[in-house]
């Protein structure tokens, strides 16, 4: 498995002219108060959209996009974790292939979190990068989760971050035409993963 060398989400905003020091210091007072993500707060907030989100993680770690509803990923990895693990840290296991497992993220989880999804998988673990819209649809279709069922979780993971945390905009169709870019560009990897194993190449 890849190790991702982390870097605060909101300093990555910042370096690359996203995010201004002022906004970030004044959303890091909300995430604090609310325990919500730093992304969940410029959401809410209308300062950044998923896309600038995104496009900002995908380049700044080099992972590529991908658009779940455009695959049809394996219902049992899913089974391998608790649904509040995976819609608490909105992770999505996509799907397997030999020795190797996909798993897309909404952005780039903590050592434990990662750690968890290499030991439940038991597998090289491939990480990718979808939208929060996207995975927590593809978790609520897959679970059949109800609006109590994930505001219960979100309760829970906010109010443990808000215990565990140290004190310290294009349109939507511009939005949708820049992700479908970025997953057309890496659409071929599963296939082109299948072939290497049927060839032999590990």
């Amino acid at each position: 498995m890849r190790k991702l060398r982390r870097r605060k989400i909101g300093e990555i905003l910042v370096s690359e002219g996203l995010l201004t020091m002022e906004a970030l210091q004044d959303s890091e007072i909300r995430q604090r108060k609310t325990g919500e993500s730093l992304i969940e707060v410029l959401l809410a907030e209308g300062i950044l959209s998923e896309t600038d989100i995104v496009r900002c993680i995908c380049s700044h770690y080099q992972l590529p996009y991908i658009q779940p509803s455009r695959y049809k990923f394996d219902p049992q990895l899913l089974e391998l974790f608790e649904v509040e693990f995976l819609y608490g840290n909105r992770i999505l296991p996509l799907g397997r292939i030999g020795d190797c497992a996909m798993v897309t993220l909404a952005e780039i989880p903590p050592q434990d979190v990662e750690q968890k999804i290499q030991e439940s998988l038991d597998a090289e673990v491939f990480f990718f990068l979808s939208t929060i819209t996207e995975i927590e649809s593809a978790l609520r279709q897959h679970f059949q989760l109800g609006q109590d069922d994930t505001l219960a979780i979100e309760n829970a993971r906010r109010s443990l971050s808000r215990v565990s945390r140290p004190a310290s905009g294009g349109s939507a169709s511009d939005s949708e035409t820049l992700l479908q870019s970025l997953d057309d560009s890496w659409e071929n990897i599963f296939e082109q993963a299948e072939r290497n194993v049927r060839d032999g190449h590990h």
